[in-house]
């Protein structure tokens, strides 16, 4: 008797999507002890977001790849973990998965969606005439053979559709069979695959509907919507597909994903479509992320020959002690560069120590990574204009590579921009302690009231994507520069306010702030901003009158430079659905020093300064506007005297124009009450003498409301509501779109000059 060699043990070999789910044979089997599919939307976007920084690279080097991890199996080969079973009815390869099938999982519906995808597109480019379309016509049919092949394994004949088998199955909810009487298909996965391979034969191109009653068939509808959003048309907060343009700039992508180069007529389609939806980028954008998740996306299969050798495996894979995050393994290359001796008297060790200082605030290994990729990630943006991932890879490459091409002191300099990120996080972004007297920036002067109000809006809103200009900015003023960081916090917050006040949401907006940091805008005459750019300004004097004119003039390039335009596209979006924050900003710019308007009853107009501050951190921060109360209730009940706002729900609910802010306890007092009470109820919160309080009671009591009235009597004199509490006819979609537009002509008459002179 010999002893048995590792190789006998377990093999591990790297393989492609495609090499490993399209193996003759080649069946995925989950034990039931595995846990049921649970990733969501993070881990799917992550995935997408790993291939698609594999094609971005791909497109400058020819062995990029996406590995996405370790797959632990046991080849079965006496099939000895299946059941229930049909012998002789089994794929020839079975691998029962110990590891990976969450992994495994989503490729397969991931393959489903862009088979979907592809198909639904691609008969309208059949013409032979045109050469362009052909060839995306050919490719997509072979595409779409190479997916088809990853989710079922056709077993030459059997009974109708169970001739095909899906390639994952479950135990004890799944049996493979050529024949109807014994094939069983009842796990979510199993039963997903089967019914699909059934659609696409006998439907054809129609669209695809899983089965309402299984789970796992939302999980594949969010892949598809992210799979529309992300790739096809490009358009997604997260994940950046390349330029379509940069396509046929050299041959490594079309060799690695198409074994040929690009024929000229697709080339010259793809640069004169880019800036428009065309449905042959769309197709094109799929089949190249079809084709790099089939043939670059790789994982490493562990195959293991008994069940207890793969948990040995997956156990030591999984208890390996805690990562090391980027900056742990960076820091001692920069110790061995300033040499041991050395190092303990060096600027060096000052800016690794707060750096260290900061990151320490952060107890668990999982929070520290996540803490170092908040800090990384803009100041890779402020020194290169690097939209760095949060990968760790990247991470690591980016500070190494950055470093080693400094000199000595670039280096130092480069270590202090990252110790004055970190210093601005933790003492001002990351901290509440301030909280009484509003946001301060360790080292510089106070800011203003208003500086106070806007570096609390971005904080409340989670705009990450403006540190990396700040941080530019509070770095260089911490050297003595005229930087003007609270110039730069007014505009960063203002657009902001105005992008997402018209558009409702951020798409598009973290591209603003990096292309200026990346390149700034030669046309504008504006230079890149990163510190380290070719380029970028040297006298930070200038920089925060240059990031007034980009914001200024990104805002105009979308139609929205002017008072008539923004109002106009701000006035009729649900803007409280979107954010509740950003909202009571604009509602707070809206108010600022105003009064009611005699001639328009429930209507404002600009008044003197001083009249109405509150446009500050205390009337931000106060209880008195705490909570965003709608005049016209979300939810009225059985109450119909609200109109058509409510027959059906009119986008109307949400807008700036059926918006006040309240107390939180007056809010919920209020609630969802008829008009003419509700309307009694804000006279009392206007109420501005004895009198007006006696007042507004009998008019309380007048409609019927019994109700204690402290919480109203007691509470700070609210201006804000007079102008609505005057308004006597009934409330609806009239006085609503109205009062919405003379609202954001007021916010922008007070936001606009935190973006500079025309």
């Amino acid at each position: 008797m010999t002893a048995k060699k590792i190789s006998d043990i377990f093999e591990a070999y790297p393989k492609s999507t495609a090499d490993l789910m399209r193996e003759r044979g080649q069946g995925f089997y989950i034990p039931a002890y595995q846990r049921r599919f649970s990733w969501g939307r993070a881990n799917i976007e992550r995935l997408f977001d790993d291939a698609v920084h594999g094609i971005d690279q791909l497109l400058d080097q020819n062995d990029a790849t996406t590995f996405i991890g370790t797959l632990i199996t046991i080849h079965d080969t006496s099939y000895v973990t299946v059941d229930p079973i049909v012998r002789g009815q089994v794929p020839s390869k079975v691998m029962t998965v110990i590891d990976g099938q969450q992994r495994l999982t989503t490729l397969l519906l991931t393959n489903m969606a862009l088979h979907h995808e592809i198909r639904r597109r691609y008969t309208k480019f059949s013409d032979e005439s045109d050469s362009a379309a052909l060839w995306i016509h050919r490719q997509s049919l072979q595409t779409q053979s190479e997916l088809l092949d990853t989710l079922e394994e056709d077993m030459s004949h059997g009974d109708g559709h169970f001739q095909w088998y899906p390639r994952m199955t479950r135990a004890y909810d799944d049996r493979w069979s050529r024949y109807a009487a014994e094939a069983m298909y009842q796990s979510e996965i199993a039963k997903l695959l089967h019914q699909y391979g059934i659609h696409h034969r006998d439907n054809g191109s129609n669209a695809f509907q899983p089965d309402p009653e299984n789970p796992i068939g939302d999980s594949y509808s969010l892949i598809r919507r992210t799979l529309r959003s992300a790739i096809a048309r490009a358009r997604h907060d997260e994940i950046e597909f390349p330029e379509i343009t940069r396509f046929g700039q050299n041959s490594y992508l079309a060799l690695a994903l198409f074994n040929d180069s690009l024929p000229p007529e697709v080339v010259n389609r793809l640069h004169a479509q880019a800036g428009a939806q065309s449905d042959f980028v769309e197709l094109f954008r799929l089949l190249v992320f079809a084709r790099f998740v089939l043939h670059r996306v790789a994982v490493t299969v562990v195959t293991a020959r008994s069940e207890d050798h793969a948990f040995d495996m997956f156990e030591s894979l999984n208890t390996t002690g805690e990562p090391l995050t980027a900056f742990e393994t960076f820091r001692p290359r920069v110790i061995r560069e300033e040499g041991q001796s050395q190092y303990q008297a060096s600027e060096a060790r000052k800016f690794v120590g707060d750096v260290e200082h900061y990151l320490d605030t952060f107890r668990t290994a999982q929070n520290r990574l996540v803490a170092t990729s908040n800090l990384l990630i803009p100041f890779a943006l402020a020194e290169s204009g690097v939209r760095l991932s949060k990968r760790l890879s990247d991470q690591r490459r980016y500070l190494r590579k950055t470093y080693d091409e400094l000199d000595s002191g670039g280096r130092d300099s480069f270590l202090c921009a990252m110790a004055d990120t970190a210093r601005l996080l933790e003492t001002a972004w990351d901290s509440d302690t301030w909280a009484a007297s509003g946001p301060a920036l360790a080292g510089l002067d106070p800011l203003d009231a208003e500086e106070k109000l806007c570096f609390d809006v971005l904080r409340a809103t989670n705009h990450r994507i403006a540190i990396g200009i700040l941080s530019r900015f509070y770095s260089s003023q911490l050297k003595g520069t005229d930087a003007d960081i609270g110039a730069v916090v007014r505009a960063v917050t203002a657009f902001q306010a105005l992008w997402r006040g018209a558009k409702g949401g951020t798409a598009g907006i973290e591209a603003v702030h990096r292309t200026l940091l990346l390149r700034g805008n030669p046309e504008w005459d504006i230079p890149p901003l990163a510190r380290l750019k070719e380029g970028s300004l040297s006298d930070m004097t200038e920089a925060a009158t240059c990031v007034q004119t980009y914001l200024r003039l990104c805002l105009a390039e979308e139609g929205l430079g002017t008072r008539e335009q923004w109002s106009e596209s701000a006035s009729m979006v649900p803007m409280y659905d979107h954010n509740r924050e950003i909202t009571r900003f604009l509602l707070l710019a809206a108010t600022h020093d105003t009064m009611r308007d005699e001639n328009e009853p429930g209507l404002l107009r600009q008044a003197r300064a001083g009249v109405l501050p509150f446009l500050n951190y205390e009337r931000w921060s106060d209880d008195a506007s705490a909570s965003v109360e709608h005049i016209a209730p979300q939810n009225p009940g059985e109450d119909d005297s609200w109109g058509t706002l409510h027959s059906p729900r009119s986008e109307l609910i949400d807008c700036l124009g059926n918006l006040v802010l309240l107390p939180q306890n007056a809010n919920s007092l209020i609630s969802n009450r008829p008009w003419p009470q509700k309307r009694a109820m804000y006279q009392m919160l206007a109420a501005r003498s004895r009198e007006e309080i006696d007042g507004a009671k009998s008019r309380m009591e007048e409609v019927g409301l019994d109700i204690a009235t402290d919480v109203l009597e007691n509470s700070e004199y609210l201006p804000i509501v007079a102008s609505v509490a005057e308004y006597s006819d009934s409330w609806n979609e009239n006085i609503v779109t109205k009062r919405s537009q003379v609202l954001c002509e007021l916010a922008w008459d007070r936001l606009r000059p935190w973006l500079g002179d025309e």
